[in-house]
């Protein structure tokens, strides 16, 4: 059988070759608190970090897709100051819009943030990551990322652990 090692500890894989290798919960919390240490000690302060609000988390998840951060950042800055909120996105005018996204690239996120703004004024604040879904331009990894931000739950971060932790492994013969 097949053994997972790594610097934190080791565990035995599940016998099933299609299984998936779930760390214990010490692991976890071993991986968990690593990674928060790394993370308190090289986080690049970054605006949208300082907020739990819907609205600011969705602008950066979506100028950050496909962009590098130090070209978001000035374009964040003025969106936010321009279009503060849900609210007066959706009442702004795709030309409105288009002039503040000009430069960044990939223009059909911009007119996408702004049907996500006119659908949430009419639906509301989605309050979970299958309302996030829903919401026009709004995917799977976006949905969660806002999801998560928002309700600010550390517990949420074992899936995440889950998810990465083949990453932080080295598997042996």
């Amino acid at each position: 059988m097949n053994r997972v090692t790594n610097t934190i500890g080791t565990m035995t894989p599940h016998t099933h070759p299609r299984s998936l290798h779930q760390p214990s919960p010490s692991l976890t919390h071993r991986i968990r608190a690593s990674l928060l240490q790394w993370y308190s000690l090289n986080a690049r302060p970054l605006p949208w970090r300082t907020t739990r609000t819907p609205y600011n988390i969705l602008v950066s998840e979506i100028m950050c897709q496909q962009t590098q951060i130090k070209t978001v950042l000035p374009y964040y800055e003025r969106w936010i100051t321009a279009q503060p909120n849900f609210s007066a996105l959706a009442n702004a005018t795709v030309d409105e819009v288009m002039r503040l996204w000009s430069g960044l690239g990939y223009y059909s996120r911009g007119r996408k943030l702004l049907e996500a703004a006119k659908y949430i004024e009419r639906e509301g604040v989605p309050q979970d990551v299958e309302g996030w879904k829903k919401v026009p331009g709004v995917g799977d990894y976006t949905a969660g990322a806002v999801s998560r931000y928002e309700s600010a739950k550390l517990g949420e971060l074992t899936s995440v652990l889950l998810e990465w932790t083949p990453v932080f492994l080295r598997i042996e013969s």
